[in-house]
C-alpha cells in the first residue's frame, strides 16, 4: 500500500472484517517499514498508523485495538510521539512491528540483531505503562531478550515454517537439521541436499532431544522427526510455549534474576549464534535500572 486511498479501501475491508469476526482484541491498520526507508517515509507511515487507529477506534468503539508502528531510532519515536500529540491519540496497547526482517538476519549480523532489543529499549522508556505486543517475536530465545526489555507479549508462527524446511527448535537454538544429507521427492524427480555442518544438532543436542517431554518424541524414536513434518510442527510448538510460559512465569512474578539467569543460561554459551545480541540485551537492562 503505497498510496493513501489504497491505505483507506483496505482499512475499511478490515473493519467490515472485524463487525463480522467480534474479536476481542485486534490490530489496528499499521503500515510496516525498515530502516531502509528514508526518514520522510517513515515518518507518513507512522502518520498514516495513527490516523488509521483513530478512526477505526471511532468506527468500531466496543473493540479493542493495538496501535502498531515500526520504530528504528529516537526520531522515529519522537515522530510517533508528535503524531500522538497533534491528534489527542490515547492508546490502550502499541505493536512493535517491522523487526522481523531484523531478527532473520541477526545470526550473520550482530549489529542488525541488537537494533531489535534497543528498538524495544527505546520504545519502552517512551511508553512505561502501556502494554506493548512485538509482532513476530515469539521465538523463544528472543522473546527472552525481549521481554526484559519491557515487552508484554508477543505472536509466532515460525515453529510450522522451520517444520516445513526440515528443522527442530531446541531451548536455546534456532532452526537445527537431524540429518547432513537427505532425500526429497520433488516433481522434477528425487533430489538430495547436503546441509551446513553448523546447523547439524550437536552431540549436547541429540542428549537433550532424547530427554524432550513433548508428545512426539516421548512416544516415538528422535529420528522420526526427520521423517514427518506434522510431527516437527508439534516439537516445534511444544517447545516454544514451554519456554515462553518460563519466560512469562518469571514476568509475572517480577523476577528478573531468574529471567536474566535464564538468558544467559540459554543464550550465553559458546557458539550460539545470538550471544552478542543476548549481552547487549543484559547491557540496556543495567543500564535502565542504573
Amino acid at each position: 500500500m503505497s498510496s493513501w486511498n489504497d491505505v483507506q479501501k483496505y482499512r475499511e475491508k478490515l473493519l467490515e472484517w472485524y463487525s463480522c469476526l467480534r474479536p476481542d482484541i485486534a490490530s489496528a491498520l499499521d503500515l510496516p517499514s525498515a530502516p531502509s526507508y528514508t526518514s520522510r517515509e517513515r515518518t507518513q507511515r507512522l502518520k498514516w498508523s495513527v490516523v488509521n487507529y483513530q478512526l477505526m477506534t471511532q468506527k468500531i468503539s466496543d473493540l479493542t485495538l493495538v496501535l502498531g508502528i515500526s520504530v528504528f531510532d529516537p526520531r522515529d519515536l519522537r515522530h510517533f510521539k508528535c503524531q500522538l500529540e497533534k491528534r489527542q491519540v490515547v492508546p490502550e496497547f502499541l505493536g512493535l512491528g517491522g523487526q522481523v526482517p531484523l531478527m532473520r538476519v541477526a545470526s550473520e549480523t550482530p549489529e542488525v540483531g541488537k537494533q531489535v532489543v534497543r528498538n524495544m529499549y527505546l520504545l519502552r522508556k517512551q511508553f512505561r505503562n502501556l502494554p506493548v505486543h512485538v509482532y513476530g517475536a515469539g521465538d523463544h530465545r528472543w522473546y527472552a531478550m525481549l521481554r526484559l526489555m519491557g515487552a508484554t507479549s508477543a505472536d509466532y508462527a515460525g515453529y510450522v515454517m522451520i517444520a516445513s524446511k526440515g528443522g527442530i527448535v531446541l531451548p536455546g537454538t534456532g532452526p537445527r537439521f537431524i540429518l547432513k544429507r537427505v532425500k526429497v521427492v520433488t516433481k522434477k524427480g528425487v533430489m538430495f541436499y547436503t546441509r551446513p555442518d553448523e546447523k547439524l544438532l550437536k552431540l549436547e543436542d541429540f542428549t537433550q532431544l532424547v530427554n524432550c517431554s513433548c508428545p512426539i518424541c516421548k512416544c516415538n524414536d528422535l529420528f522420526i522427526l526427520e521423517e514427518n513434518r506434522d510431527y516437527r510442527i508439534i516439537h516445534n510448538l511444544y517447545v516454544t510455549l514451554a519456554q515462553t510460559a518460563l519466560v512469562d512465569s518469571y514476568c509475572n512474578e517480577n523476577d528478573d534474576r531468574e529471567l536474566i539467569d535464564y538468558i544467559k543460561q540459554m543464550l550465553l554459551v559458546k557458539k550460539n549464534e545470538l550471544r552478542p545480541v543476548a549481552r547487549y540485551a543484559l547491557k540496556l537492562y543495567l543500564e535502565r535500572g542504573s
